[in-house]
């Protein structure tokens, strides 16, 4: 519902003043690969809005490394990877 929202406020915003936006959707270093991919697998439906994914969080004990599986299937779905 919250993606409803912002897509309509894009889609607004891009209309009346000709800014386009996109969203990235950001992976928390602290959490498991698994709870990454439900979140990939979560955003496929938005792939219209998110272009990107990336991680966030500590890096202290939590490298890129971690999240290389849940990279390659976003890369795979067609998102750009920062990270």
């Amino acid at each position: 519902i919250v993606y409803d929202g912002l897509r309509a406020a894009s889609q607004q915003a891009e209309k009346d003043f000709g800014i386009k936006s996109f969203l990235m959707l950001c992976f928390i270093r602290e959490l498991p690969e698994a709870i990454a991919f439900k979140a990939l697998q979560w955003a496929l439906p938005y792939r219209d809005m998110i272009k990107a994914v990336d991680i966030a969080g500590c890096a202290e004990g939590h490298p890129p490394s971690k999240f290389k599986n849940v990279f390659k299937a976003a890369r795979d779905h067609g998102f750009k990877t920062a990270a």
